[in-house]
Formats: structure tokens, C-alpha cells, sequence
């Protein structure tokens, strides 16, 4: 028993959690980051008292 790692490896095309499952992996952990916060382009949103939601789940 082992432990695989795939770092900066995106999903899709072939590469696809039931394909993972299907080569026999036991488990399949995502680590999806979302490490810089991004505006939306609406109304109020850079005014005072406001903050990315990143940085309130880090």
C-alpha cells in the first residue's frame, strides 16, 4: 500500500476521477486551489467594509 501524488495535473480529456478508479486507485483526493480571489463586476462590491471571500477561508 502507497501513496501516489499528482501535482499540477488538470482534470479532463483522459484524465478523469473514474478513470483513476478504473487503473485501481482506492481513492482519489482533489486539492482544487483558489489561491487569489477575483473581482465579479457588480455593484458595491469594492466598497467600504467589504473583502474577497478568499481571504475569509484561508
Amino acid at each position: 500500500m502507497g501513496v501516489e501524488l499528482k501535482t499540477n495535473t488538470p482534470l479532463g480529456g483522459d484524465l478523469t476521477v473514474d478513470s483513476l478508479l478504473d487503473q485501481g486507485f482506492k481513492a482519489v483526493y482533489l486539492a482544487l486551489g483558489a489561491h487569489k480571489g477575483i473581482t465579479l463586476g457588480v455593484p458595491g462590491e469594492k466598497g467600504r467594509g467589504r473583502a474577497p471571500g478568499r481571504g475569509l477561508s484561508a
